[in-house]
C-alpha cells in the first residue's frame, strides 16, 4: 500500500478571460509567456508573471488544437483544426507562415532541438524548416497519428 503524501493547495497566481474555453497552453522554455488557444481559434500571449495579455489574433477558423514554442522561442507554432499549422513571431504577434500540415485537424506539433518542427494531421505526419519550408512528408499512417515526441536532436516517436 502506497503512501499519499498531502501536498500544499494550488494558488491562483492570475486569470485571465478568453473569447471561449481554452484549447491548448503551452510554457515559453523561459517561462516568461503562456501562449493560449481558444476553442473559437483566438490566440494569445500573456505575461507569466502577471497574466497580462501581450497580444491576441484570429488564428485558425475551426479553433487552436495545440501549441508549441520552438526551443529559443523566437517561434511559436499553433495548430488548428482548419487543417494548418501556423508559425509566429511571439514578440510581436505577427504571422510568419501558414502550413498545410495534411487532411485533418493539427493534433500535434513538436519541435527538435535543431528546431525542426514536426506536425501531425490526421494520419500524416511532416517535417519543416523553422521557416516554414517542408522538409519531408511521410507515408499516411494506417490510423490517426495521436502523439508525437522528439528524443534529443534527430528522433522522432510517433503513436497511432
Amino acid at each position: 500500500m502506497s503512501r499519499i503524501e498531502k501536498s500544499p493547495p494550488l494558488r491562483v497566481m492570475w486569470e485571465a478571460q478568453g473569447s471561449d474555453y481554452v484549447s491548448a497552453l503551452a510554457w515559453s522554455p523561459d517561462a516568461t509567456r503562456v501562449a493560449v488557444g481558444h476553442a473559437d481559434g483566438t490566440l494569445a500571449i500573456h505575461d507569466a508573471l502577471d497574466g497580462r495579455k501581450m497580444w491576441c489574433h484570429d488564428a485558425h477558423a475551426m479553433g487552436v488544437g495545440s501549441l508549441a514554442w520552438s526551443p529559443d522561442a523566437r517561434i511559436l507554432a499553433s495548430g488548428g483544426l482548419d487543417n494548418s499549422a501556423a508559425l509566429w513571431a511571439p514578440d510581436e504577434g505577427t504571422e510568419l507562415r501558414r502550413l498545410n500540415a495534411g487532411r485533418g485537424w493539427v493534433q500535434n506539433l513538436a519541435w527538435s532541438e535543431k528546431g525542426v518542427l514536426a506536425t501531425t494531421a490526421g494520419r500524416e505526419l511532416r517535417l519543416w524548416h523553422a521557416q516554414g519550408d517542408e522538409l519531408y512528408a511521410f507515408e499516411p499512417a494506417s490510423s490517426t497519428l495521436t502523439g508525437l515526441s522528439w528524443q534529443g536532436e534527430d528522433r522522432l516517436m510517433t503513436s497511432c
